[in-house]
């Protein structure tokens, strides 16, 4: 089967909450990316549909990253069709950019977590690879193997973000030209001229339009949530979690992300929260080398 769907409980009296239908697997004419779509919002008077897409090949055994994007996705997804809002315009993730892949990334984090992964995976052995079966099961550390080189994939989403802000905020620039110069700052690296086009293949640098940052925007404050609602070992949808994927656009975000974590929510918080997983990750990396 090439797709199936799964009917989403809200947990209040096993009242009926939506439907996500899954299409995981490539084939011809398909689009090659994962993405998740919104048929029906979700409404205090309407069911919310979405679809899931993946392009996995079929039959192929999942590794760490195919897990790391299929989370993103099923985050995107949930935020859907837990969505109840009274008009559909505003319904889940209808939401500022800034704050539209929290929940994605929330998910996402859970490959940082194997205790978690290992239960949310009951039938790992159908479908993902022996490799990453062994990780998750050796690895004690929680995800030693897989955070080492976090730091640089935070260094390269910056990159993306300040490209993407750079590209949006000025006319008549050299899109290949900036594309090098932001690497310069913000990589420090001088990439070899006339070679490198990657620009023109990243699709976010146009239907995000300036908005790319809420990747690291949204990993700032998933870090925050996390400590202060206890999800490193075990993922739960608290209370205020279940309120702030119900409300989608219809509040102000800034105003629930601060009850959500505890605190006004500043740059210096932000910076910090993002800083000290990396110097975890660091740690153990080199604590696993002696």
């Amino acid at each position: 089967c090439n797709s199936c769907q799964i009917c989403i409980s809200s947990g209040i009296n096993a009242e009926y909450g939506g439907i996500i239908y899954f299409d995981l697997y490539s084939r011809t004419g398909k689009k090659a990316r994962a993405c998740m779509h919104t048929i029906q919002c979700g409404t205090f008077t309407q069911t919310p549909i979405v679809v899931l897409l993946c392009n996995q090949p079929a039959n192929a055994e999942l590794g760490l990253q195919d897990i790391k994007q299929l989370l993103h996705e099923y985050g995107h997804a949930l935020h859907a069709v837990l969505g109840r809002t009274r008009y559909q315009h505003v319904s889940g993730t209808r939401c500022p950019t800034d704050f539209a892949e929290i929940p994605s990334t929330l998910l996402e984090s859970l490959v940082s977590s194997h205790s978690i992964l290992l239960d949310l995976m009951s039938v790992k052995e159908d479908f993902i690879s022996e490799d990453t079966v062994a990780i998750l099961e050796s690895d004690s550390n929680d995800s030693v193997s897989s955070n080492c080189y976090e730091a640089i994939a935070t260094q390269l989403q910056l990159y993306y973000a300040l490209l993407d802000i750079s590209l949006h905020s000025e006319h008549n620039v050299d899109p290949q030209a900036m594309a090098y110069d932001v690497a310069e700052q913000c990589l420090g690296v001088e990439l070899a001229s006339g070679i490198h086009a990657w620009h023109q293949r990243f699709s976010h640098l146009y239907f995000y339009g300036g908005n790319y940052y809420s990747y690291l925007w949204s990993k700032a404050i998933v870090n925050l949530v996390i400590e202060k609602h206890s999800l490193r070992k075990r993922l739960k949808f608290t209370p205020d979690i279940r309120l702030f994927l119900e409300q989608g656009g219809s509040i102000d975000f800034a105003e629930q992300v601060e009850h959500l974590i505890g605190e006004p929510l500043n740059l210096d918080i932000m910076v910090d929260a993002l800083i000290q997983p990396l110097a975890h990750a660091n740690a153990s990396c080199i604590d696993s080398k002696l």
